[in-house]
């Protein structure tokens, strides 16, 4: 079998896992759901009503919803690489950080979501895209800061780094151009966060991260990136930033902290990259 061909089923299957351990945690805590609610609740009690309340439960409980199916999804990649006998952690490389690299991928992520944000306010592109208002809401509004914090600041970005670059990445790299891999990787990153704004800034965000993999040669570089500009646009939407000269002024602090940080990735990178490139390990 052509290996280009194999990488890109193996891609799918990746993703078929994420997207049905979505469905099946979904349809399970639904089933609950709608076996429960009669049990508790008194009066008439029609379908419709049933399924109204369970569309409320998701939506009060999406980040519990969120860690079920992320857990879930990482369990099953796991149980696949004990059986191919693949170690795991070998594989996806969760080599220490430097206390160095720890600094310069928590500013990073930090200056990317302030970056961002003050890039929105400042233009108000959002405004042309009331999806994207609506995915934030949907995770942020109604919900405890620190279960909010625990989903999308931690978990998500570890669920994230490990499946697009550790696993999706790491097996497009094995077989195909490093660039096109980089690439590739970046545009199904884009993909699957659903809306059109956030496809466009989560792709070059892709690269990002995909190029402190490996520069760094290690998964916690991107994780570590990733949680904090999670974590910090988190924190963002629960204060007041101020006005347009605010927005400005952060903007152009988080531009140079962006380019500083990136280049001291870049000639900091650990020596023979080629040899991460190249890896050894075989994809799963």
């Amino acid at each position: 079998m052509n290996k280009g061909f194999k990488s890109v089923l193996v891609v799918l299957g990746y993703l078929m896992i994420y997207f049905s351990a979505d469905l099946f945690v979904g349809l399970f805590l639904g089933l609950i759901m709608m076996t429960l609610y009669p049990v508790y609740m008194s009066g008439e009690i029609t379908y419709d009503i049933i399924l109204k309340n369970v569309n409320e439960f998701f939506y009060n409980n999406i980040n519990i919803f969120i860690i079920l199916s992320a857990l879930m999804a990482l369990l099953i990649y796991w149980l696949i690489f004990k059986i191919r006998k693949i170690n795991f952690i070998e594989y996806i490389n969760f080599s220490k950080l430097s206390r160095k690299d720890k600094v310069v991928c928590s500013l990073l992520g930090m200056a990317i979501s302030i970056f961002l944000s003050s890039l929105l306010m400042i233009t108000s592109i959002h405004e042309f895209f009331p999806n994207h208002s609506k995915t934030i809401d949907s995770v942020t509004k109604q919900q405890p800061f620190l279960l909010i914090i625990f989903s999308i600041g931690i978990i998500v970005p570890v669920f994230e780094e490990i499946l697009f670059r550790g696993l999706i990445f790491n097996n497009l790299k094995h077989d195909l151009n490093i660039y096109f891999a980089i690439f590739a990787q970046a545009l199904i990153f884009g993909f699957v966060h659903g809306n059109t704004l956030q496809m466009v800034y989560t792709f070059f965000g892709g690269i990002i991260l995909a190029l402190s993999y490996i520069w760094i040669r290690s998964i916690w570089a991107p994780v570590l990136i990733h949680i904090f500009w999670n974590s910090t646009s988190v924190i963002l939407g629960f204060i007041n930033v101020g006005g347009q000269i605010s927005y400005i002024v952060l903007f152009t602090i988080s531009t140079l902290t962006i380019i500083l940080t990136t280049r001291n990735l870049w000639t900091n990178r650990k020596k023979g990259e080629e040899n991460f490139i190249e890896s050894d390990v075989e994809p799963a």
